[in-house]
């Protein structure tokens, strides 16, 4: 969706008045059915584990798609709409960050057990 202003040369109006029309009844033809995609991510085994937290994660960023656990990594299915390499970008990164988080759990617990002593 784009937001701003478009300009038009005003040498031919009847054109603007075509344009806008076209536009305003694409939109609503297709308002009532929205295109689904599916896609899949694919990622390294060593990031299974942290799949789920990081789907639990994404499915409050994007409540319009609906990501499942594969064998391969992620499927994403949803409106076509999205742009589906933002949407991978999204994926790895929090997949990536659940596991940094998992992985400094014991750290972070031997620093609050020196902290609390």
């Amino acid at each position: 969706m784009r937001v701003g202003l478009e300009f038009y040369p005003i040498s031919n109006p009847e054109m603007i008045v075509s344009i806008s029309e076209a536009r305003f009844s694409a939109k609503h033809e297709n308002a009532n059915m929205p295109a689904n995609s599916t896609f899949e991510i694919s990622l390294d085994q060593e990031f299974q584990p942290f799949i789920p937290a990081a789907i639990l994660r994404l499915s409050y960023i994007y409540p319009e798609q609906e990501f499942l656990t594969s064998e391969q990594g992620v499927t994403v299915n949803g409106t076509s709409e999205t742009d589906p390499v933002r949407l991978e970008r999204e994926v790895t990164y929090q997949v990536y960050r659940e596991k940094i988080f998992q992985q400094t759990i014991p750290m972070r617990q031997g620093l609050y057990e020196i902290l609390a002593k």
